[in-house]
C-alpha cells in the first residue's frame, strides 16, 4: 500500500479535527480517501496476519491439590483468639511447598526489604471539594506519597499509640470511613499488635456502627470525620471496651480529649490522627510492638469482615492470617502472576470493609511486593462514584490491576456511550469499525474459540487504544468483576474497546475470590473455573442423607440447565473463614445463636453450603443460575429464580434502572421498577430528574413524577414484561412468567435501605417498604 494518501485534504483534515475533538488522535498512518469518508479504513490499512490469542484450558483440580479435611477435629471456631489449623494440599499452590505458614506482617516485613524505596501509598491531600468542572486530579506534585518504608514507619507508630490506648492482644481495631491511607496504616497496625481489624461501612447506620464495635470488643475506633465520631461518642454506654476515637480526615474540627500520660485514664480518647501519631512516635514501646508480633500465628484471626445483612444483624467472618496469605497466593497463581507486568497501581475505591476492597487494596499490595512486583495503591476521592467524577481518577492512576463491581463497570459504560452518541460523521464510522473488530476478537478468544485476530485488527485496536488510553484503562492487564453478577450487555461493551473484564465468585466466607475466568481462560456468563487449590462442588442438598456429599450431573447447556444439572454451590480449602464470631461478653444467648449459624454453614468434611443455586458444564466453569434464600415459591409450590429476569429487563430495557420480582406466596408474579435518575448511585436514590435511555421514551418528559403516569412510558415498561415472557430460556414455564408491574417514584440504594453497602438487593426489606404499591397488583379476592 502506497504511504501516500489519495484522500482530499478537506476531507481528511476534517476526520483529524473530529478525531480531535472527541479525544481520539487520528490514525497515524496516511489513509484512503474512502477512510476520509469512514467507509473504507478497514481495507486501506493493516493486512498482516498475526498468532491466534493463546487460549488455554481450566486447571483441574486433583486429589493431590484438594486441601487436606483428615481427622474429626471441629472446621469451624467462634473464639476470637483461637489458633485453627492450616488445611495445606499435597502438591500446587496451597501446599507447604508452595504456600508455607505466614503471616500479613512477616509479608509486610519482606516487602519492604524489597521494595523500600518504591512508591506504596498515593492521595491527593487536603482532598478538593468538587469543582463542578469534572474534579480533574491535582498536579503529581500535590499528592501526598508514602513509600513502602515510610508505610511501615507509620504501621509502627500506629500500633504503639493502639497499644498505649490499651489495645490488648487479640484485641480489635475498628475503622469507620472512607479509603484512605490512614485506612490501610491502622489495619496492618492491628495486625502489627497481635490484634485484628474491623471495617465499618462509611454507609452504616448508627445501629449498625454500634452493633459492630460491641461484637468486636473494640478498644479503638479510627473514624473518617466528626459525624462518624459522634455515632461511637454518643453511644459509649454501650461499649465498655472503647478507649480512644481517633479522627483521620484533615479538615475535621473539634475539641480533642487527649489520654493521659501514662494511659491511666478511663475516658475516652477524642483526638486527630496527625496528634495521635505524634504523641505515639515518642513512646519507647518498640519492643512491646516487636515482641508481640513475634507472637502472631498464621491460624490466628487477622480481619473480621462483615456480611452485608439482608437480614437482622451482620455476621462477623473471622478470616486468618492464612486465610488472606494462601487466598492471594492461589489467586495470583490461578490469574497468572509470571504473565503480569510490575509495577503495579492499584485505585481505591471500593469499600474496605468489603472482603473484595480488603483483599485488592490492603492485602494484595503486601504479598505482591513481598514477591518482589512493586505495588502502589493510589485513592479515589471520597464523593467521586456518588458525583460522576470516578473518572479524573481512573484516568490519572491508570491502575494495572482493577477489581470492579457490575455496577462501577455500567456507569463507566453509560457514560462513553452518551459521548458516543453526541459523534456523527466519519469518526463515528471508523469508532463503529474499531468496536465491531476488537468485540470480534474478545469472542474469539472465549474459551472453546479460535483465538484468531480479524482482518485489520491492528488498526482497529490502535483507535480504541486512544479510547483505553484517555479511559485511563490503557496499562490494565487484568480488570475484574465481583460481589454480583455481570449483564453480557456489559462484558461486549467493554470487550467492543479491546477490553476483557474476567468475572470472579467469592464470599466473604471464603476470603473473596474462589472461582475465576482468567485472560487466557474465559467464558462469558460464568463465574469462572476453581482456583488452583480450592475444591468447588455442584450438591443436590436435598440428596446429601442419602447419596453423601456428590456433585449434580455436568450440565449439557450451561446457558439453559435442566433442574437435575443444578444445586448448591459448596466449596472448602485454606481460603474457608475460621467461622462466625460470637463475643461471651453478649451472653450465653448470643454465643448459642452464632455457634447455630456456623452450624448451618458448615457442611460435614469442612465445606461451605453458600446457598447459591449453580451448575458446572463438562470443562469446570460455573455459573450462578440463582439464590435459594432468594427462590419465589409460588402458591403452586413452583420454584422461580427472579434473578435471571430481572436481569434481562434491566440489559434489554436500559433506560430501566432497577427492578425487584415478587411472587411468593401468590398466584401470579409481579414486578417494581424504577427508571434511571440523575444523581441515583446506589449509595443515593437520586432525583425526580431522569437521565440517560429514560429520557428517550418520551420526548418532552423529564421527571420521574411526570414518567410515572405517561403512557409512552407505561407502554415501554409493558413491552418489557411481554417481551421478558418471550424468552424460554429465562422464563422457563408459565409459573415465571410476570403478569402487572408498577414504575415506583425513586430508585432503590443504600440510603434508603434497599440495598446493602455492597448494593446487594435486601428483597425483605424493600417488599415492606413497597408494601402498599405490591397490595395494589394483588386485590382481594
Amino acid at each position: 500500500m502506497s504511504s501516500k494518501s489519495s484522500a482530499p485534504p478537506k476531507a481528511l483534515a476534517r476526520v483529524e479535527q473530529i478525531a480531535e475533538q472527541v479525544g481520539v488522535s487520528p490514525l497515524t498512518v496516511k489513509i484512503s480517501a474512502g477512510a476520509a469518508v469512514g467507509a473504507a479504513v478497514g481495507i486501506a490499512i493493516g493486512h498482516g496476519k498475526r498468532a491466534p490469542f493463546p487460549i488455554e484450558d481450566p486447571p483441574v483440580n486433583t486429589s493431590e491439590t484438594a486441601p487436606c479435611y483428615d481427622g474429626d477435629g471441629p472446621v469451624w471456631t467462634c473464639d476470637a483468639t483461637a489458633e485453627v489449623p492450616i488445611r495445606f494440599s499435597k502438591a500446587g499452590p496451597a501446599s507447604e511447598a508452595q504456600c508455607p505458614m505466614q503471616t500479613v506482617p512477616q509479608l509486610l516485613e519482606q516487602c519492604v526489604k524489597i521494595c523500600g524505596n518504591d512508591l506504596a501509598l498515593s492521595c491527593e491531600r487536603p482532598c478538593p471539594k468538587n469543582d463542578g468542572q469534572g474534579a480533574l486530579a491535582l498536579h503529581p506534585s500535590l499528592w501526598k506519597n508514602w513509600t513502602w518504608k515510610q508505610y511501615a514507619a507509620d504501621i509502627v507508630t500506629a500500633a504503639k499509640g493502639f497499644v498505649a490506648f490499651g489495645t490488648p492482644r487479640f484485641g480489635t481495631i475498628t475503622i469507620f470511613g472512607f479509603n484512605a491511607p490512614e485506612w490501610l496504616i491502622s489495619s496492618m497496625a492491628a495486625l502489627q499488635l497481635g490484634g485484628k481489624v474491623a471495617g465499618i461501612y462509611p454507609t452504616d447506620t448508627v445501629e449498625h456502627c454500634v452493633f459492630k464495635n460491641k461484637l468486636t470488643g473494640a478498644t479503638v475506633c479510627v473514624v473518617e470525620d466528626v459525624d462518624k465520631a459522634k455515632m461511637v461518642l454518643d453511644n459509649l454506654d454501650q461499649l465498655p471496651c472503647m478507649k480512644a476515637v481517633v479522627v483521620y480526615s484533615p479538615e475535621a474540627k473539634f475539641e480533642e480529649v487527649l489520654p493521659s500520660s501514662d494511659g491511666s485514664s478511663t475516658k475516652c480518647a477524642y483526638m486527630r490522627w496527625d496528634t495521635m501519631m505524634m504523641w505515639a512516635s515518642s513512646l519507647k514501646t518498640d519492643a512491646e510492638i516487636q515482641a508481640r508480633v513475634k507472637q502472631v500465628r498464621s491460624g490466628h484471626a487477622a480481619n473480621i469482615v462483615f456480611t452485608s445483612g439482608t437480614t437482622g444483624n451482620p455476621k462477623g467472618v473471622m478470616l486468618s492470617h492464612d486465610n488472606i496469605c494462601a487466598t492471594c497466593r492461589v489467586f495470583l497463581a490461578t490469574i497468572g502472576r509470571s504473565q503480569l507486568k510490575a509495577p503495579h497501581r492499584i485505585l481505591s475505591y471500593l469499600p474496605l470493609p468489603h472482603v473484595a476492597g480488603y483483599f485488592i487494596d490492603v492485602a494484595t499490595p503486601v504479598f505482591l511486593g513481598a514477591e518482589g512486583d512493586s505495588t502502589a495503591v493510589y485513592f479515589a476521592r471520597p464523593y467521586d462514584l456518588r458525583d460522576g467524577t470516578f473518572g479524573a481518577r481512573l484516568a490519572y492512576a491508570r491502575p494495572t490491576l482493577f477489581v470492579g463491581v457490575p455496577r462501577v463497570y455500567e456507569k463507566i459504560a453509560e457514560k462513553l456511550k452518551a459521548i458516543a452518541a453526541t459523534v456523527h460523521g466519519p469518526m463515528k464510522t471508523i469508532s463503529t469499525w474499531a468496536k465491531a473488530k476488537n468485540l470480534e476478537h474478545m469472542r474469539n478468544r472465549q474459551y472453546g474459540g479460535t483465538g484468531e485476530y480479524p482482518a485489520n485488527f491492528g488498526p482497529a485496536n490502535f483507535v480504541m487504544g486512544k479510547v483505553r488510553a484517555k479511559l485511563g484503562l490503557d496499562k490494565a492487564q487484568v480488570l475484574v468483576s465481583g460481589a454480583a453478577p455481570i449483564t453480557l450487555e456489559t462484558l461486549e461493551y467493554f470487550g467492543s474497546l479491546g477490553l476483557q473484564i474476567v468475572e470472579t465468585y467469592g464470599m466473604s466466607e471464603s476470603s473473596g475470590p474462589t472461582t475465576t475466568n482468567t485472560p487466557q481462560t474465559v467464558k462469558w456468563g460464568s463465574i469462572g473455573f476453581a482456583t488452583l487449590g480450592f475444591e468447588v462442588k455442584v450438591v443436590n442438598t436435598m440428596e446429601m442423607k442419602a447419596k453423601g456429599f456428590q456433585p449434580v450431573p455436568a450440565c449439557k447447556d450451561m446457558m439453559a440447565p435442566t433442574e437435575a444439572e443444578q444445586g448448591e454451590l459448596c466449596f472448602r480449602g485454606r481460603n474457608i473463614m475460621m467461622g462466625y464470631l460470637a463475643n461471651p461478653d453478649l451472653g450465653s444467648d448470643h454465643v448459642d445463636e452464632v455457634k447455630k449459624k456456623n452450624e448451618e454453614t458448615f457442611a460435614p468434611g469442612g465445606w461451605i453450603m453458600s446457598g447459591d443455586k449453580a451448575c458446572m458444564d463438562k470443562n469446570g466453569f460455573f455459573r450462578i443460575t440463582g439464590r435459594y434464600k432468594e427462590l419465589i415459591i409460588t402458591a403452586g409450590g413452583e420454584n422461580v429464580a427472579p434473578v435471571p429476569i430481572e436481569d434481562w429487563i434491566k440489559s434489554n430495557y436500559t433506560a430501566i434502572s432497577n427492578c425487584m420480582m415478587v411472587g411468593d406466596k401468590k398466584k401470579y408474579n409481579v414486578v417494581l421498577v424504577t427508571l434511571k435518575t440523575k444523581g441515583a448511585t446506589g449509595e443515593l436514590p437520586g432525583s425526580d430528574e431522569l437521565d440517560g435511555e429514560a429520557l428517550k421514551i418520551a420526548p418532552g418528559v423529564t421527571s420521574l413524577k411526570a414518567a410515572i403516569s405517561d403512557p409512552r412510558v407505561q407502554a415501554y415498561v409493558k413491552k418489557a414484561v411481554e417481551d421478558v415472557n418471550k424468552q424460554h430460556g429465562v422464563v422457563i414455564s408459565n409459573a415465571c412468567r410476570v403478569v402487572d408491574f408498577r414504575i415506583l417514584p425513586r430508585d432503590f440504594s443504600v440510603q434508603t435501605e434497599e440495598f446493602t453497602p455492597t448494593l446487594k438487593l435486601k428483597r425483605s426489606v424493600a417488599m415492606k417498604i413497597w408494601q402498599e404499591v405490591v397490595d395494589q397488583m394483588y386485590p382481594a379476592a
